[in-house]
């Protein structure tokens, strides 16, 4: 889970970063409005598509093997992971783009907001937590196959509801 940790606060890290080196480019000036609208709309929309489309994984067949089981399972969750990062990040992205299209009020803090935005999301629905391995292997395992998510990710068994 280490690996996976430092890859999501890599992202992070770089959101603010880039902040950063585009306060030198824009400066900080009054932000344009409908910019910050568009991104927390978007922001909206990009929670509700990772709650309700990247929350369960399809489970694995009773009678697969363990090792295969465990291969799959090991799969499912980065795959898993790796979708949400890239959902959650594309509200940076976007604020990155509309603050350099905002016209006139070209400023950091559009890209501000949406940087923000993302680091929620990242937070909220990427952090490879305890719970989020739990919930990803309980439904891996639904249909009877034993996976070993959470012993290989070194989270234990099920129910322990740690970060």
């Amino acid at each position: 889970m280490h690996a996976l940790r430092l890859l999501v606060a890599a992202v992070m890290v770089a959101l603010v970063l880039m902040g950063v080196a585009l306060t030198v480019i824009l400066g900080a000036g009054a932000p344009a409005l409908w910019a910050v609208a568009v991104l927390v709309v978007f922001g909206v929309a990009m929670h509700l598509v990772i709650s309700a489309t990247m929350s369960t994984p399809t489970p694995i067949p009773g009678g697969t093997s363990t090792e295969e089981a465990r291969a799959k399972g090991m799969k499912a969750f980065q795959s898993l992971l790796v979708g949400r990062l890239a959902l959650a990040e594309s509200v940076g992205v976007v604020g990155i783009l509309l603050a350099f299209v905002a016209g006139p009020q070209r400023s950091v803090l559009v890209y501000a907001v949406g940087a923000a935005i993302s680091l929620l999301l990242l937070a909220l629905h990427v952090w490879p937590s305890h719970s989020l391995v739990d919930k990803v292997a309980t439904s891996l395992e639904r249909d009877g196959a034993g996976t070993g998510l959470r012993e290989m990710l070194g989270v234990g068994g099920p129910g322990l509801g740690a970060p």
